[in-house]
């Protein structure tokens, strides 16, 4: 026979009543999060789409092929990039984000700790020196410290 011990907190009833909060004013998103996740390697883009849960809307593609007409035919709130694909380096996707979707946030994640700079990319980090849950806040903070889910272009 085995036995369990366990410590309880003793707890007033007080702290069982909510308490009356005052309301943050938060702007309520009227869409879910859109994110392209532009990266050659299968496990971990779906890590990476475990990480930010079912709210989000997550595309995965594996090449520049595949992300060139995702890129021009869908709206995306972001859009994570790989640097090194097989089929080139993702720098070459960068004009077709700012022409058809200039709304959208370019995050790098590479394996390389010198990521490829430009202006029109707002945050790169390094996959194995940024744990997932820091990749998932950092991106939600870009969309949340912006508008918002950007407007879909007309």
């Amino acid at each position: 026979m085995t036995v369990f011990w366990f410590t309880c907190p003793l707890v007033k009833v007080d702290a069982l009543v909510p308490r009356r909060q005052k309301a943050k004013v938060q702007r309520p998103y009227t869409e879910r999060l859109r994110i392209l996740h532009v990266e050659d390697d299968h496990d971990f883009a779906d890590v990476i789409k475990a990480g930010f849960g079912p709210t989000i809307d997550f595309v995965h593609a594996e090449s520049i092929s595949q992300a060139r007409p995702l890129i021009e035919l869908s709206h995306w709130d972001v859009v994570l990039v790989d640097w090194t694909l097989p089929d080139g380096n993702a720098c070459e996707l960068l004009a077709a984000v700012a022409e058809h979707q200039p709304q959208a946030k370019v995050v790098g994640l590479s394996a390389h700790t010198a990521p490829f700079e430009d202006a029109r990319v707002v945050l790169n980090m390094t996959k194995s020196q940024v744990e997932i849950d820091v990749i998932v806040k950092q991106v939600r903070n870009l969309v949340t410290n912006s508008t918002g889910p950007a407007e879909k272009k007309r």
